[in-house]
């Protein structure tokens, strides 16, 4: 099966859909039923694709930029492969994007089917932001080829439930296929790498840690983590709060007086942007993470501290939150300062959860994701639909 995979931008500064195209390229790349191509945008150019096996970076042209009004390289890039490589299914990632309605396009006028996955987009708390200029995209042409689309790919039976139009796109059909996550450690090395954070990173070997993730944005409320730390530290007077990333530089700001206003500023750590070799460190360093955001159409993180054996510590409206409730190592609470905080002394006081990486593995491994997804290509290549009675698009 030859595949294309498209994304506006692996820019590891975006968060979790550039980390997720980057392990399915990898999951894909490696299984012998697949030959897998993939056009993306990078800014930080190959720096992007550090970590990957080389090749299989090999298999990834990178754009110059994307196009909005006019065609961008990406689109030049991935019509050139579609033709190039016979390319029997494409998938689109992403989706307020010229370019990638482009690509649609020509994949349709080639009659070759093609799959898309939104990573969130059009989840309902996302979709509302700037929901006009969102409803002139789609009236402007995105639209037509989401209903041309063979399915909509989610990440979560979550993204699937509060996600808008999945009923008009891709004649209805939307599929749950989780996001692989990989760990570059052995479960037997977890120790020795959460020894060496601890050592890095200045932190003492028995002290609790809390760690955050992700980018410095409003929708990550990590207003509502720095009330629910200062309630945490009242009761653990060495719990310190680890956060790595990167953002809005006002928020930033902010954050730092909230910090200080609350009384714990001199233990909340300020790491800035972690690099991709150093993200297990940097997980590992924690005895929990923490993730309370408005909302994550999957909560790429969360698998990848419970690789490292780092619990973690949900809100309830995650649209991972119902697969996790009851995973080993994961706390699941209420959307207020006072659970977050009694979760983040629970699991800080009980440590490392090495049973975390197994539920991990059976969730979302590379291989299992792989086979999911080579499904979903020969059914809508061969014109199946979910109940096997032929073509829904005619």
């Amino acid at each position: 099966m030859r595949v294309l995979h498209v994304i506006e931008t692996i820019d590891p500064r975006t968060g979790g859909p550039a980390s997720a195209f980057l392990e399915t390229a990898q999951a894909l790349a490696q299984h012998p039923r697949i030959e897998y191509h993939a056009v993306a945008h990078a800014p930080t150019g190959r720096e992007a694709l550090e970590g990957l096996d080389p090749g299989i970076a090999g298999r990834v042209q990178l754009a110059q930029r994307a196009g909005q009004l006019t065609r961008g390289d990406l689109a030049q890039r991935a019509i050139a492969t579609l033709d190039e490589h016979a390319i029997e299914c494409l998938h689109l990632h992403g989706l307020w994007n010229g370019d990638l309605v482009r690509i649609a396009r020509a994949a349709r006028a080639r009659a070759i089917p093609y799959v898309w996955q939104p990573h969130g987009m059009l989840m309902r708390h996302a979709f509302a932001t700037r929901r006009l200029k969102k409803e002139v995209f789609l009236a402007m042409g995105l639209g037509a080829v989401l209903r041309r689309a063979r399915a909509i790919v989610c990440c979560t039976v979550g993204e699937q439930q509060i996600s808008v139009g999945l009923d008009r796109y891709a004649g209805g059909r939307s599929e749950v296929v989780s996001l692989p996550v990989s760990c570059p450690v052995g479960d037997e090395e977890v120790g020795a790498l959460r020894a060496r954070a601890r050592t890095s990173f200045g932190v003492p070997p028995d002290a609790p840690a809390l760690v955050y993730m992700g980018r410095v944005h409003p929708v990550k409320r990590l207003d509502l983590t720095l009330e629910a730390f200062a309630h945490a530290a009242g009761d653990m007077p060495d719990l310190t709060f680890h956060v790595f990333g990167e953002g809005d530089k006002d928020l930033t700001r902010l954050l730092c007086e909230r910090g200080e206003a609350l009384g714990v500023s001199d233990r909340i750590h300020w790491h800035g942007w972690v690099e991709r070799a150093r993200r297990f460190e940097a997980l590992a360093l924690g005895d929990a993470l923490i993730l309370n955001s408005r909302f994550e159409n999957f909560g790429y993180v969360i698998c990848e501290a419970m690789l490292v054996h780092t619990r973690a510590i949900a809100t309830r409206n995650l649209s991972m939150a119902g697969d996790l409730a009851g995973a080993p190592g994961a706390h699941v609470v209420d959307e207020s300062p006072g659970a977050l905080a009694r979760a983040i002394v629970e699991a800080c006081s009980t440590g490392p959860t090495p049973e975390a990486r197994g539920w991990v593995r059976g969730y979302c491994a590379p291989e299992r994701v792989a086979e999911q997804l080579l499904e979903l290509y020969e059914s809508v290549v061969s014109g199946r639909d979910p109940a096997g009675e032929g073509d829904p698009h005619g």
